[in-house]
């Protein structure tokens, strides 16, 4: 378990009415997740089935990528673009999290299914389904509206007038629905506050995030021209061209709004660019095909027989030779650029922790308290979170949950990175001492911060710091990930 995992398990175990009145100043945006796993995580509390849901989302979304690609390419290459998702190393790391990333994914696959199968047949009840699968997507993630915005580019690409008729009030309907949770959200700017500032580099960055690394971030490229040199020379009234387009728009939108925006306010982090893997899982596999299509045309044509056939002439059989060689050459290609894909996706997959190893600093932090007990700084107030559910014994564990459930409940728990010196010193709401054995009291008034242990996340202070107008210095400091625990005095 790493934070944000720690935030989702701290907060949905909490009940209904306080994660909700609490979401009014944090995490309202992952609001109906937080609800959903607290009923879940009501069945077991292990990291295993906490993780569960993204996990069947993650399958559940590759399996509805296959299906929508059927509409637009033959079965073997609607399987190519599925197992590309599957081996994207983004996508694989964030359907091994409890957090709402890939569930978020799912429903915008359905969406653009219910939105392409909308457009070609029409009827209410299809615009319905793209209402409600569109909603879906935002509740899970608000950022993903920008999943349709790129539906609204792939609609406009091939001059689908008559689709706005349905897209219009769909889509008006979808922003009233979503409105409550977007306007509080939007005063909820801390929670983005430690999103660092964009450069153009960003843009180069964010293409080798969602292709995979820098090799599968040309292939992506290349991919992209030929889709869109198919959009361009396909009749736009083609079904292909429709899918084609919106695939193209799904694969890149979003992931070019997402640093735009952030060069006004930093948005811009990978994980909230997974809702649009599909799409770029989509770009490459279109590609490759129409590539392959147009790579062995000349042999096909060549060998067709009928009538006024003529044997093979010198420049025919060259033609021939040039595009099975070209075709092989892409092939091989395609095979080096998915074993690339799946050495970066084992590697996601064999990864100790991500970010924080709260599971080895708790065993050294209850270790340590078990051979001098001693009271604990707990440095921000929430840092404890992650360490509560690793702690042991399990009157720690209990004593570490409290401090941050009576910050959570009195809207002082602070998620954000505390900085510490020497200075006027941070008020106490923004850390906490939890006293160890569990009730015991320090001798005098001045001995209250010289605790035997502090526990925090990111940097820690190397100099003197301050808890509660009192001086204190680190020593030992222990790093696991972002995670660390140090010994401290007055």
């Amino acid at each position: 378990m790493w934070t944000d995992e720690a935030a989702t398990w701290f907060s949905s175990i909490q009940p209904v009415s306080h994660f909700v009145r609490n979401s009014t100043y944090v995490d309202v945006v992952f609001l109906p997740y937080y609800l959903f796993m607290h009923f879940w995580l009501g069945v077991s509390q292990s990291l295993w089935w906490m993780r569960l849901p993204s996990l069947l989302a993650g399958t559940a979304t590759i399996a509805a990528l296959v299906l929508l690609a059927r509409r637009w390419l033959p079965l073997g290459w609607s399987v190519l673009a599925g197992l590309l998702l599957a081996l994207n190393p983004l996508f694989a790391e964030w359907t091994i999290q409890a957090r709402p990333y890939t569930a978020a994914t799912l429903f915008a696959v359905l969406s653009t299914a219910a939105l392409a199968s909308a457009i070609d047949r029409g009827g209410t009840l299809r615009w319905v389904r793209y209402g409600l699968a569109s909603l879906g997507m935002l509740l899970l993630h608000l950022v993903a509206v920008f999943v349709l915005a790129a539906q609204l580019v792939g609609v406009a690409i091939v001059r689908r007038r008559s689709a706005w008729a349905g897209m219009a009030p769909t889509l008006g309907c979808v922003a009233v629905a979503v409105s409550p949770l977007a306007v509080i959200a939007a005063s909820e700017t801390r929670q983005i506050s430690w999103i660092p500032p964009v450069t153009p580099l960003t843009f180069l960055h964010a293409l080798a995030d969602v292709s995979g690394g820098r090799a599968e971030a040309l292939a992506l490229v290349i991919c992209g021209i030929i889709v869109a040199a198919t959009v361009v020379s396909t009749p736009p009234s083609s079904k292909r061209a429709l899918g084609f387009a919106l695939c193209l728009a799904w694969g890149t939108v979003p992931v070019l709004l997402l640093v735009l925006v952030s060069f006004l306010r930093p948005l811009y982090v990978a994980r909230y660019a997974v809702v649009s893997l599909p799409g770029v899982a989509l770009i490459e596999a279109m590609g490759a095909w129409r590539a392959w299509t147009i790579l062995t045309a000349p042999g096909r044509t060549r060998g067709t027989p009928g009538p006024g056939t003529q044997a093979p002439t010198a420049l025919g059989s060259a033609r021939q030779r040039w595009a099975f060689v070209t075709a092989t050459i892409a092939g091989a290609a395609a095979c080096v650029a998915g074993l690339a894909l799946l050495a970066h996706t084992s590697h996601v997959l064999r990864q100790r922790y991500v970010y924080d190893d709260y599971r080895s600093a708790a065993a050294v932090l209850s270790s340590d308290l078990l051979e001098r007990p001693a009271p604990v700084a707990v440095i921000p107030n929430w840092s404890g979170v992650g360490f509560s559910y690793y702690a042991t014994p399990p009157a720690m564990a209990h004593a570490l949950s409290g401090q941050a459930i009576r910050a959570y409940n009195r809207h002082l728990l602070d998620w954000q990175k505390v900085t510490l010196g020497s200075g006027t010193g941070e008020p106490l709401q923004r850390s906490s001492v939890v006293s160890w054995p569990i009730g015991a009291k320090p001798d005098a008034p001045p001995t209250r911060c010289a605790v035997g242990w502090v526990i925090g996340r990111g940097v820690a202070p190397s100099r003197t710091f301050i808890i509660d107008g009192s001086s204190c210095r680190l020593s030992r400091v222990h790093y696991y990930g972002l995670a660390w625990v140090a010994s401290a005095g007055g």
